[in-house]
């Protein structure tokens, strides 16, 4: 049986800063887990279609998203730029917006789609 050298190789990773990100660009990948930064921020690991790790920034909604999903899952997540918060407390103030794009196949962690917009 022969065998193959493990390497650490030059696996860097990209991070995406919502700052950064043009409106309708699209980060893919399969989600490895949260995690949080240096500055305690939670962050949203992937692997990306090109074999690369990506972390995705968190905010209000794309964390909510991400607890909906199993590590594991093949996603699609698109930047949306910003909306306006439409109530609760932060109503009135802007916020980072994204989509996020599962496997159908894929369970949503919750158990169904309870129509909360996130």
């Amino acid at each position: 049986m022969s065998k193959k050298q493990i390497t650490l190789g030059e696996n860097k990773a990209t991070y995406f800063r919502p700052k950064e990100l043009k409106v309708g660009q699209k980060i893919s990948g399969k989600y490895v887990g949260s995690i949080t930064d240096n500055f305690e921020n939670l962050c949203h690991k992937l692997i990306l279609t090109d074999g690369n790790t990506g972390i995705i920034n968190g905010s209000g909604k794309l964390n909510a998203l991400f607890e909906r999903i199993e590590s594991g899952t093949l996603v699609d997540v698109v930047f949306k730029g910003q909306s306006e918060i439409q109530n609760g407390k932060w109503k009135g103030t802007m916020a980072y917006d994204y989509d996020l794009f599962a496997d159908e196949s894929v369970a949503v962690a919750t158990g169904s789609d309870d129509g909360v917009p996130f």
